[in-house]
């Protein structure tokens, strides 16, 4: 019985032994991906050290008590476990990971940067991040990537989103008027006061259908900054109607919409009244309205500078132009080369400004592409020369500007051989 037994044990041993011999054991201990908290924030995995410092967190991740989902190489453990809540503040939380054959570990740590309004803004990756946005006025965010607003027919788009009426009239813009009754009077809220970078991505897809309601757009009034930002969508709204912002009081710069805007007073492709400083910034697109509609800016009071539209602009009743409707106040270096109509009987229109009591300098349109000879101010341009940047005296080309020009070998240049920022 006893040898029966040796026997048995020997023959065991000699699978086991042939076994392992078969299967290649990895030595494989690397990280390939780490996402934090169940938001799955995408942290990009330090290659110059040991520890990966995470910046930019949304607002809504808690870095002193969340979890972490981590793909290791196939067969390796890692130790501790990431799936439960830890404190990535301080020294932060290291994972030790371990091949298959046990020959190999790395050691990983994972940081998180406090926030700092200038130097680590809160980022903003999800619709909900963005809808937080309203709760924190005066805080500063960044993009950090596009995001694409969800269909207002979108099962359980209101828990989604976070906005109680979206499924019936889209976005609600944040710091948006609460005034919802009396027309033409000012702001009723809270400002926008801090600060939106959106890092050269875009917010598509966003819908707004709030046509009894003033100060529409992303945002509905802002003494702020916003930059570096794109907006494609639809927005409809009362008064005081822009793609980025209803009224800007604060700084807009290096952002665009391509969006159709439409309203009864103070609409514009961009910004519906300009109160503050919009620099080299653009608008695409249709805008329509009553009266002050501009393809960039319904009503300017403050600064425009570098900064051009190719919206189609239509008007029913006064104070329409490419590029801003009425303008009370300083543009300098810009241009318009959208269509310009309004209905009969319409009043003070024209290819760049529709009225002004302000200043226009350097500035120009597109006689052919708007349909109109005259302006409030500025120059009209054939379309020929308006490609020609000879033609645009004191203008930072090289620096701000740049135009690509048409020619045989390149018959297809960008923005239609038309400057650009």
């Amino acid at each position: 019985m006893k040898n029966i037994f040796n026997t048995f044990i020997f023959f065991v041993a000699l699978i086991s032994l042939f076994s392992c011999e078969g299967k290649q054991l990895s030595n494989d201990s690397t990280m390939k991906s780490f996402y934090l908290s169940q938001e799955m924030i995408p942290i990009e995995i330090s290659t110059d050290s040991q520890t990966t410092v995470m910046y930019n967190l949304s607002r809504t991740v808690d870095p002193e008590r969340t979890i972490a989902y981590i793909e290791i190489a196939q067969g390796a453990v890692i130790r501790p476990n990431s799936l439960v809540n830890r404190d990535y503040t301080d020294n932060g939380v290291t994972y030790v990971i371990i091949s298959e054959d046990g020959q190999s570990r790395s050691v990983y740590t994972f940081r998180a940067e406090p926030y700092d309004a200038e130097l680590n803004p809160y980022g903003v990756y999800s619709v909900s991040n963005l809808n937080d946005i309203r709760d924190n006025l005066d805080e500063s965010f960044i993009l950090m990537n596009d995001i694409v607003m969800p269909d207002i027919s979108t099962q359980n788009v209101t828990q989604v989103v976070g906005i109680d009426d979206y499924d019936i009239y889209g976005w609600m813009p944040i710091a948006h008027d609460t005034d919802t009754e009396d027309l033409f009077t000012e702001f009723q809220g809270d400002a926008f006061t801090g600060s939106l970078d959106g890092n050269n991505y875009a917010i598509k897809n966003l819908i707004v259908n709030r046509h009894e309601n003033d100060y529409i757009g992303l945002v509905g009034f802002s003494t702020g900054t916003i930059e570096n930002l794109t907006i494609e969508g639809v927005l409809v709204g009362r008064d005081y109607v822009g793609g980025i912002v209803g009224e800007n009081g604060g700084e807009v710069f290096y952002s665009s919409s391509l969006s159709e805007i439409s309203g009864d007073y103070n609409i514009g492709g961009l910004v519906g009244t300009n109160s503050g400083t919009i620099t080299t910034s653009f608008s695409t697109g249709s805008v329509v309205g009553f009266e002050y509609v501009g393809g960039l800016v319904g009503l300017n009071e403050y600064i425009i500078e570098d900064s051009y539209s190719k919206s189609t602009v239509v008007a029913s009743v006064s104070n329409v132009g490419g590029f801003v409707g009425s303008n009370d106040g300083e543009i300098e270096r810009v241009y318009s080369a959208g269509e310009v109509s309004g209905e009969m009987g319409v009043l003070n229109i024209g290819g760049l400004i529709g009225i002004q009591t302000g200043t226009v300098i350097d500035s120009f349109w597109d006689i052919n592409t708007s349909g109109q000879n005259i302006s409030s101010g500025g120059t009209g341009l054939t379309t020929e020369q308006m490609m020609d940047k000879n033609n645009y005296s004191n203008w930072a080309f090289g620096d701000i500007w740049e135009i690509d020009e048409s020619s045989e070998a390149n018959p297809n240049p960008q923005n239609g051989g038309l400057p650009l920022t």
